[in-house]
């Protein structure tokens, strides 16, 4: 989550202000973080996109839902728009 924050704030070079942060996990299908934002007077969002990761299911993965995907995007969504991202 932290990456993506980090994502939102270097492509929009301005202050950001977080509205909502939210998480979603479905199952063995990329992991979404799903941010909402302020800068500039403007409201934003942006969508992060991981990849599952994990060989298999595991008590790590129960007690956190997100171990079992990838620690950097795969692909991200700014205001609507596909970003690349080359790591």
């Amino acid at each position: 989550m932290t990456l993506c924050k980090d994502l939102v704030r270097i492509k929009r070079g301005d202050e950001v202000v977080w509205k909502e942060v939210r998480t979603e996990t479905p199952g063995y299908n990329d992991a979404v973080v799903r941010l909402n934002f302020s800068a500039s007077g403007d409201d934003g969002s942006a969508a992060c996109y991981y990849a599952y990761n994990a060989v298999d299911d595991t008590a790590l993965a129960l007690s956190d839902p997100l171990s079992s995907y990838a620690t950097s995007p795969s692909k991200m969504q700014l205001d609507g728009r596909s970003m690349a991202l080359i790591f």
